[in-house]
């Protein structure tokens, strides 16, 4: 009796490891392993006349997972055309603010967890005041257009003073100095930066169609608050920016041959027009290119 329980004892440890579908399980169940008793389990129960069998949609609705709140979070700013950079901004200070009040969901507290998570960044952690008023942002963007929820009147808040500083102006020697110390690619972006004004995304986003060599001018395409404006292009960038042009010019040549040379193209022209991020030969290497180049070459637009 004693053996018989413990290979019992086996047999169950054992149909564990395989899984609820294996034939130990069924023969253990009481059903054949030529699946006659599976065909008997899937079999509808009887119901009552009175018992209604629940909907198919109703059961996919309950068993569907509601989004995370950071999920929410970034679709609520992408819908509305935020930055990146503010989507990855605030999701960091809803984190801090959530871990700061014990992981507490942010639906559960109100302008008290408020108040008391901006007056310890300024004066135990000592922000800045810019760094303060960028977690309020985060803060009452997650509650009206997450939450649905407005934010009252925080009273008591200590907010982080913004001193008054003179702004340190180099002089044209001291930038003379520090650009001709840089070298290759670095140096023509902060000849770039500093001649045009551009910030440093707008820089490393410049793109050749908005440079006008002729004019001396660049256009700066979705700069900050998607704004576009017109800067100018100094003489002492040109020279520069144009040997740096030759030697992309046949890195991209060079993508082409292979099969690539593609740009990323913003929001959903990628899907409406697919072929654009990929651009055409010259025609000069389209006539020293053999028929098998060009087969291949119009096979990856395809």
């Amino acid at each position: 009796m004693v053996r018989g329980a413990t290979s019992m004892a086996a047999r169950l440890k054992y149909s564990a490891r395989l899984g609820p579908s294996s034939n130990v399980v069924r023969v253990l169940r009481g059903g054949s392993s030529d699946g006659g008793s599976e065909a008997a389990l899937r079999a509808p129960k009887a119901t009552s006349p009175g018992t209604q069998l629940p909907d198919k949609n109703q059961a996919a609705g309950a068993g569907a997972r509601k989004p995370k709140l950071l999920d929410r979070l970034r679709e609520a700013l992408r819908s509305r055309h935020y930055s990146r950079r503010t989507e990855q901004t605030y999701c960091h200070w809803v984190k801090r603010y959530i871990f700061f009040h014990g992981v507490r969901h942010p639906a559960e507290m109100a302008e008290l967890e408020i108040n008391a998570f901006l007056t310890n960044l300024a004066v135990k952690e000592k922000v800045s005041a810019s760094t303060q008023t960028q977690a309020l942002s985060a803060l009452l963007f997650l509650y009206r257009h997450v939450l649905g929820r407005e934010v009252g009147t925080l009273e008591g808040l200590i907010r982080a003073r913004k001193p008054r500083r003179l702004p340190v102006v180099m002089t044209r020697d001291e930038v003379r100095a520090v650009i001709g110390e840089l070298k290759g690619d670095y140096r023509v972006m902060a000849g770039l930066i500093y001649g045009a004004g551009l910030r440093l995304m707008e820089c490393l986003r410049l793109r050749l169609q908005d440079v006008d060599f002729a004019a001396n001018q660049i256009v700066v395409r979705d700069g900050k608050g998607a704004q576009d404006r017109i800067t100018m292009l100094a003489q002492a960038s040109k020279r520069p920016l144009l040997e740096h042009l030759k030697v992309v010019r046949e890195i991209h040549q060079r993508d082409l041959w292979d099969g690539w040379g593609r740009v990323s193209m913003p929001y959903a022209l990628a899907r409406k027009y697919p072929n654009a991020a990929i651009p055409s030969l010259p025609i000069c290497l389209m006539t020293d290119m053999t028929s098998e180049l060009c087969k291949s070459f119009l096979a990856t637009r395809t």
